[in-house]
């Protein structure tokens, strides 16, 4: 019999253990399903360097924990920062966007962005209202007023391509298959720290820090022991079932389990089943798909000095049915990456970036690549390998992080209630981290950062008032 067991060796379980065994209480066993530590942080290395196939930022520095851990543990930082969205904007006739027009654009739909935050402050009011809703009404409003008759068509025609791209760049970047099914709530209540940056050595520099840390305790990491079976109302704790057949007990538990995982595998893994409250909100909160695509060509093709590619299409891409040689035009674009300068990085989200995982690396670097001769209209140098994320697929997963949706907010549902202890005898016996579980940070590493602190702390005040 544990004291602790955690589900889960993500940056969620690893702080969790941590900030437990700081206190004192590290009679812990963490069960990870892969073979690895990390979750979705997933760092390889690649050409000399390190590659990120997870996460990719610390989303801001400041008051960010994540940042503060960063800080005191001297984990080394870049000098330069990983851009998204950045480059040439390319129609697939060739021609790029005037820069006049790209950049008054860009302007008035990154003021509606940033002017969303005001809908936090009134969550009932603005429940039923989706974030896709509010940038069409407002671009069209802004359009008809001040745009329309008042210049050339062919220069609105370049904004409403403009547009259309900033929507798919918006949904990549919050992990919905559509902004329609984005929370307006929600988008204000996230906690923007600003100035991303990016580990010099790897978002695996972290894990390593952390796990030397532990390594320093009584803390054990079991890996390849994926959970299947957690019951929980038994007198004693919890007895724990794994997938290789191993039973483990623990008098309290702490799963850190994906959103994802749980909306699969919710009814079969916990016995008896969650509180209705909480499988309404498994079940409420959205997961979303986003991946990556790494081209790494024997040299560069792009300007150095700007380098990347957003892409345009000159028609309405949502119009066509997505399938397996569609989901191409869903990419939101070619990024360089930090410390690869022969590399370039496509986006790509939602039920295309789904369709992706489904097929062969190759196809897929082939269809990326005719992208790019399309919209360069130039021949490429040769391909020397391609790596490609599958977070769908991926069965631990099954997706990258979470959203809130309109229906969500109306059930006045939302992380809380993901995060809510299952009380047994008067005991927390099934406590829940992970970024979802986060109401200010849901998205991101720091999310699970400070819900795995969140958790540790709960047992600790816990611990301490017996």
């Amino acid at each position: 019999m544990h004291q602790i067991i955690i589900i889960g060796a993500g940056t969620s379980g690893l702080m969790s253990a941590l900030r437990l065994a700081e206190a004192g209480y590290d009679d812990i066993l963490i069960l990870e399903a892969e073979m690895r530590i990390g979750g979705r942080i997933l760092t390889i290395p690649k050409n000399g360097k390190w590659l990120e196939l997870g996460a990719q930022w610390i989303h801001g520095k400041g008051k960010n924990p994540l940042w503060r851990f960063v800080q005191e543990h001297k984990i080394p930082i870049h000098a330069e920062v990983n851009r998204d969205g950045e480059g040439r904007f390319v129609r697939n006739d060739g021609r790029e966007m005037p820069s006049s027009i790209l950049e008054e654009t860009m302007v008035k739909l990154d003021f509606i962005h940033d002017d969303c935050n005001k809908f936090a402050k009134d969550p009932k009011k603005f429940a039923q209202l989706s974030i896709g809703e509010v940038f069409k009404k407002e671009f069209d409003t802004w359009l008809h007023e001040e745009k329309i008759g008042h210049e050339p068509h062919e220069h609105t025609e370049w904004r409403r391509q403009f547009f259309q791209w900033y929507i798919k760049w918006e949904e990549c970047d919050a992990g919905c298959d559509s902004l329609d099914e984005q929370s307006a709530v929600s988008w204000g209540q996230y906690v923007d720290y600003d100035d991303d940056t990016s580990f010099a050595e790897g978002y695996v520099s972290l894990l390593n820090k952390i796990k030397e840390l532990l390594d320093k305790t009584n803390v054990e990491i079991k890996l390849d022991h994926a959970v299947t079976s957690i019951q929980y109302d038994l007198e004693g704790g919890a007895q724990l079932t794994c997938e290789n057949g191993e039973i483990f007990q623990a008098s309290h538990v702490i799963s850190t389990a994906s959103l994802g995982y749980l909306k699969q595998h919710h009814n079969e893994l916990f016995q008896p089943p969650l509180p209705s409250r909480m499988v309404n909100a498994i079940e409420s909160i959205g997961f979303g798909t986003i991946d990556r695509i790494k081209l790494d060509f024997v040299a560069p093709f792009w300007d150095a000095s700007n380098p990347g590619y957003m892409i345009l299409w000159d028609r309405n891409i949502n119009d066509e049915p997505l399938n397996r040689s569609t989901w191409v035009q869903h990419v939101v674009g070619f990024d360089a990456v930090i410390d690869h300068p022969n590399m370039l990085m496509a986006w790509v989200s939602g039920e295309a970036a789904r369709i992706m995982e489904s097929l062969p690396d190759q196809t897929i670097a082939t269809q990326l690549c005719d992208v790019l001769r399309l919209v360069t209209k130039k021949s490429l140098p040769d391909l020397k390998s391609v790596d490609v994320t599958r977070w769908y697929t991926n069965p631990f997963q099954l997706g990258v992080y979470s959203y809130r949706s309109p229906k969500t907010d109306q059930k006045g549902l939302g992380p809380k209630d993901l995060g809510e202890p299952i009380i047994v005898l008067g005991q927390p016996r099934i406590l829940f981290a992970g970024e979802a579980t986060d109401p200010d940070h849901y998205g991101t590493v720091h999310g699970a950062f400070t819900a795995g602190e969140r958790e540790a702390k709960r047992l600790i005040d816990f611990f301490k008032a017996q």
